[in-house]
């Protein structure tokens, strides 16, 4: 899987990692989710993001799926299809 073909499915770049980790977002930080892929590994985590402050900070919670096997834009489609991202 590449970079692009996860922008292709929504999901924005915010975030690049050294150890080659990429931080993708969709929707907003009100009411969106966050995907960290490790194209090194082949692996992906899933967290929906909500507010916690009147700072307009957010935070990560709900890790739905962490650090499963999306070896291309097939599965990540399938993860995404199961909840509803």
């Amino acid at each position: 899987m590449t970079k692009e073909q996860i922008e292709a499915e929504g999901w924005e770049l915010t975030h690049i990692y050294p150890d080659n980790n990429f931080i993708f977002q969709k929707g907003t930080a009100k009411d969106g989710y966050e995907l960290i892929y490790s194209f090194k590994n082949k692996r992906c985590s899933i967290a929906r993001l909500h507010y916690f402050g009147l700072d307009d900070v957010y935070k990560r919670t709900n890790l739905f799926w962490q650090s499963i096997e999306c070896k291309n834009v097939r599965t990540l489609r399938t993860i995404c299809k199961l909840f509803e991202v």
